[in-house]
């Protein structure tokens, strides 16, 4: 009797059946790559992008970095005013109490026009007027506006924005941008918002504001002021101390006040307190400012919002 004895292995049929199958897993899988890798790819670079605004806010939430950054550019109220970068400053120390932002001295660079960090390259910087909502009686205004940082994450030329709101003291005679905050303000400026905030009531029919009298900072002494003959405490307040401030004269409220003192030693050293609280006279219809003792400069007013109840 002759016996057979069967061979183990694969058809052909079934070697090209598994080929297929493997290809088509390989290519499933060189796909997922391409993909993943194509997704952390641009998760970097937003990511980056979103580090750079955080850095630019946090410069720029002292007023007087930010305002050293934005001096003197001139923004119309609908318009714009290109920047080259936005830069790290701190107080010279051998003018430390002049006026800000002139005490400032710029140390190092944060972004500049043409900077590539991380394959994610800025390509521009500039300023965007939103309106006005509100003026002084030294010749300025409170303009709203936003930093535009536009970005090519890719780097083929198509760009991308990023905004931060920011409140400029402007010259109105000029459009010199004199001091700068980062404003509280979210989502999008429009006329409507910035008649809310001023105060008025946005007329469709018109497309402008009105209704009421625009509000305007009067500064007086140090310690108080009252509204001159012809205008009264302004009614567009949460509470009453919110139509009060206590600042200096085109520049927006700082959280210290800093002199430079002599130390036992000879030396001097710049010394920073808290620089005021605000408080409402009922009786006088007047704003007054408490100082941290020891810390009261001639540079600091006593402001208070008004609006115009009868003509000059």
């Amino acid at each position: 009797m002759t016996l057979r004895v069967k061979k183990s292995g694969f058809s052909l049929v079934e070697m090209m059946l598994a080929l297929g199958i493997g290809a088509l897993v390989m290519t499933a899988a060189g796909s997922l790559m391409v993909y993943f890798e194509t997704h952390h790819t641009v998760l970097s670079r937003e990511a980056k992008m979103a580090e750079i605004m955080q850095l630019v806010k946090m410069n720029l939430n002292d007023y007087r970095t930010c305002s050293a950054n934005v001096y003197l550019a001139a923004l119309p109220e609908n318009g714009t005013a290109q920047l080259h970068s936005i830069d790290y400053y701190s107080v010279n120390p051998a003018n430390p109490n002049a006026a800000v932002p002139t005490n400032m001295m710029k140390s190092s660079n944060l972004i500049a026009v043409g900077q590539l960090a991380d394959d994610v390259k800025v390509t521009g910087i500039r300023l965007e007027g939103k309106g006005y909502i509100n003026s002084y009686n030294d010749g300025t205004t409170t303009l709203l506006a936003d930093l535009v940082v536009t970005f090519d994450p890719r780097l083929t030329g198509v760009t991308e924005e990023r905004r931060l709101p920011l409140q400029l003291q402007v010259y109105r005679t000029t459009n010199a941008v004199s001091a700068c905050t980062v404003s509280a303000t979210t989502g999008a400026i429009n006329l409507v918002t910035l008649c809310e905030i001023s105060g008025q009531t946005f007329n469709p029919s018109t497309g402008s504001c009105g209704g009421v009298q625009q509000a305007t900072w009067y500064y007086g002494n140090p310690d108080a002021t009252t509204c001159p003959a012809g205008w009264a405490p302004s009614p567009f307040v949460n509470n009453q101390t919110d139509r009060c401030a206590c600042k200096q004269p085109r520049n927006f409220n700082s959280q210290q006040i800093c002199q430079k003192q002599q130390m036992s030693d000879g030396s001097f050293q710049t010394v920073c307190a808290p620089n005021y609280r605000t408080t409402w006279d009922a009786t006088a219809n007047a704003c007054d400012c408490i100082y941290a003792q020891g810390l009261v400069t001639t540079k600091w007013k006593a402001g208070i919002e008004c609006v115009q109840t009868s003509a000059n």
